[in-house]
């Protein structure tokens, strides 16, 4: 792939929070993201890509179970 041939996109990603507290509340967060890639196409692959890598579990400082997930990609261009 020459040079010439890379697009930078963005893309607009929405992440959803849940847990396994019953009196928890969702958090989103709106994540921009910039991406080289050598078509619109490609640029949808690393944005799903991207998006299922930093998928997250983790415990609170009270012990309760946190994820983080793609709800959903918003936009790429």
């Amino acid at each position: 792939m020459d040079r010439q041939d890379i697009n930078v996109y963005i893309a607009v990603l929405v992440y959803e929070s849940s847990s396994s507290s019953p009196d928890y509340k969702t958090l989103f967060e709106e994540s921009f993201m910039l991406i080289k890639a050598s078509s619109l196409e490609e640029a949808n692959q690393k944005a799903q890509e991207y998006a299922n890598a930093h998928t997250c579990t983790f415990n609170n400082e009270v012990g309760d179970s946190i994820t983080w997930k793609l709800k959903y990609i918003v936009d790429v261009s």
